[in-house]
């Protein structure tokens, strides 16, 4: 709030007073249009073009304040200027940030969401997926508190992200301590490689998680159990609001149960995937036998042990 002076005190400016330019520029700076009123660079060319050697006292009184005040919105127009670039800034941060958010929750589709095109569920011939799970979650809960059991899954979900980010794999969600990848959805990668990243990626998250168990609950044997299956699905987009990208098939319930029919600490996969890491060569597994699957019946499945790639 300006401040006043003394002199400014002591003013009693009548219609007489005011220059003729002077009127005609205060009635412009309330017209209702705000693309006609002046703007403070046309205020001072104004002041500037007229000749104050010959006003009264009066006159290079109000002058003076008139100069005061321009002076001091000049300074407030450069500072919101500066804080609107600095918020602006800040507004194209937080959009890339929530773009790569979209983009790493629903992939290729949020250049169709916001172009308005039609979004259509894929099959996909080939596809290599990973469940991992904790069997000793559930104990760990009923002993902890939740905060702990929050920060607890943090870390490992960041440590397992990380993990995630090096391979050709999409983290298609977390639900509670379970954790679901997928290869050559939704970009293709042809018959045999999806089959490589997931094996490779189960292998790294196994070593990264196995030093954990011992800092989570004394006597508790905290081991990551993980499930493998290659095959086709079926992939598309659920839901208008929050819509989530989603994979369909028996491809994703067989890897469900190759991972629920596991053991902790070990990689359990099935035939179609031991088949395709065999082709692929480097990767070492051991037969595990027949074993019951529901809706399947007897199947042979491998333990998938370790990969010279």
């Amino acid at each position: 709030m300006l401040k006043k002076s003394p002199d400014m005190q002591r003013i009693a400016v009548t219609a007489q007073e005011i220059p003729p330019y002077g009127e005609k520029l205060l009635r412009d700076c309330f017209l209702d249009s705000s693309d006609r009123r002046p703007s403070i660079h046309d205020l001072i060319e104004v002041l500037n073009g007229k000749n104050t050697r010959k006003m009264s006292g009066l006159g290079r009184t109000v002058a003076s304040v008139v100069d005061c005040i321009i002076s001091r919105l000049e300074r407030y127009s450069l500072e919101l200027e500066k804080r609107i670039a600095e918020r602006t800034a800040e507004l194209v941060r937080e959009e890339n940030n929530v773009n790569e958010l979209l983009r790493d929750m629903l992939p290729d589709i949020v250049r169709k969401l916001r172009n308005k095109l039609p979004i259509e569920a894929e099959n996909f011939d080939d596809a290599g997926n990973l469940f991992t799970h904790f069997p000793e979650f559930a104990h760990v809960c009923s002993q902890s508190q939740p905060l702990f059991i929050i920060r607890l899954l943090h870390r490992i979900y960041t440590l397992l992200d990380g993990l995630v980010e090096q391979h050709d794999v999409y983290k298609v969600e977390t639900i509670a301590d379970s954790y679901m990848v997928v290869s050559g959805v939704p970009v293709r990668n042809g018959a045999f490689r999806h089959a490589g990243e997931i094996g490779n990626l189960a292998l790294r998250m196994l070593a990264a998680v196995q030093p954990m168990s011992s800092m989570v609950m004394t006597g508790v044997d905290f081991q990551l159990r993980l499930g493998m299956h290659s095959g086709p699905c079926a992939a598309g987009v659920v839901g208008n609001r929050m819509p989530r990208y989603c994979l369909f098939g028996d491809t994703i319930n067989t890897a469900s149960r190759m991972e629920s029919h596991g053991e902790g600490g070990k990689i359990h996969i099935s035939q179609s995937s031991h088949q395709i890491l065999h082709q692929i060569a480097g990767y070492k597994t051991e037969a595990r036998g027949y074993i019951e699957i529901k809706s399947k019946g007897k199947v042979e499945t491998f333990w998938l042990l370790s990969s010279d790639l």
